[in-house]
């Protein structure tokens, strides 16, 4: 990454772009042409099954360290929508779960809060993954063009 830090006068979309920046960078690290492929799939996964199930699947495929492109996106949307290092320095972000982040954490709140926290959830979890899907695309035609 470049250093920078998000400004605290942000508006939720450029929040939302800025983690997705932060998850896609990250994500060049490891299986960047997996991940990317697992971020464009899984609107269509929250859309037909739920967000629950969804992240259920996600979590059955990682690996027990967690690096491969499932437990990846696990982990990032974990962090977005609990309260952790990506969001904190955010003013007018309030995570649908506001727990601290940990491992596993969100799977644990999904089932034990209510409806409307769970849709909630569900659609700040589209929202991220739509300006996931454009850094990511981003970056990938960035790194053809290399």
């Amino acid at each position: 990454m470049n250093g920078a830090s998000p400004s605290k006068r942000q508006t939720l979309e450029q929040m939302r772009y800025w983690a997705a920046f932060q998850f896609a960078t990250e994500a060049q690290k490891g299986d960047f042409s997996r991940y990317a492929a697992l971020v464009r799939k899984f609107p269509a996964m929250v859309n037909a099954n739920g967000l629950g199930q969804a992240l259920a699947s996600l979590a059955a495929k990682k690996t027990k360290q967690g690096k491969n492109a499932e437990g990846l996106l696990l982990e990032h949307l974990e962090r977005w929508l609990t309260k952790s290092d990506v969001n904190l320095d955010f003013d007018h972000y309030a995570p649908p779960y506001g727990v601290d982040y940990n491992a596993g954490v969100l799977l644990a709140q999904i089932r034990e809060n209510n409806s409307r926290t769970y849709l909630r959830a569900t659609v700040e979890t589209l929202k991220l993954l739509n300006y996931l899907k454009l850094v990511v695309s981003g970056l990938e035609s960035k790194t053809e063009e290399a």
